[in-house]
């Protein structure tokens, strides 16, 4: 048993000190041509058209006013930008007593074309289409579609390199006894970005 614990030793010791060969005399170079095949890096250009933005309007007391857009758009030139979007809107007036409490839900589109002045100052159109609640039907009809031609001036702020605030101030030019907007005139803050 001692003779094997010796063996052991000897072999432990013997292999710290061995070293393993090294290859420092190459001096060939990596193989080029069709061996080596190289993805080619990806053009992200096309992503700077687009354009993205949120806007928000919240009012909250006896009546409460919430109302949510995001959309998606695309500028084809410098200073144009088209957009597409979806909106939700929240309305609730407590008009109190025997009266009590009323609340309606509206969804639809909207789309929008905006011209930049300058870089922080924009005009817009707009057009929103939305399902509503029709109250003044006599026919039994619950939900309407109702249209909305809007037009305003904006503007955006930088808050980096990509993303800015945004505050648009629109005129509702086709006005409705249906209307969502608590006045003709309509302001919304929001942020815009780019990809």
């Amino acid at each position: 048993m001692r003779f094997f614990l010796h063996t052991l030793v000897v072999i432990f010791l013997s292999c710290t000190c061995i070293e393993a060969q090294t290859d420092d005399v190459y001096t060939g170079s990596p193989a080029t041509g069709d061996s080596v095949k190289r993805k080619s890096p990806r053009n992200y250009d096309w992503m700077k058209k687009f354009t993205y933005e949120g806007n928000l309007q919240l009012q909250l007391s006896n009546y409460t006013f919430i109302y949510l857009s995001p959309t998606i758009g695309y500028s084809p030139i410098e200073k144009v930008n088209f957009g597409l979007g979806v909106i939700y809107n929240y309305i609730s007036i407590n008009y109190g007593g025997a009266y009590g409490k009323v609340s309606q839900s509206v969804f639809g589109g909207h789309s929008y074309a905006r011209y930049f002045v300058t870089d922080g100052f924009f005009v817009q159109g707009q057009y929103d289409r939305l399902r509503q609640p029709n109250v003044y039907s006599l026919n039994g009809e619950r939900m309407k579609w109702v249209d909305y031609l809007l037009a305003g001036v904006g503007f955006r702020k930088p808050i980096g390199e990509r993303i800015g605030l945004s505050g648009t101030l629109l005129y509702n030019l086709t006005p409705s006894p249906l209307s969502i907007y608590p006045s003709r005139l309509i302001v919304q803050f929001g942020f815009m970005g780019t990809f």
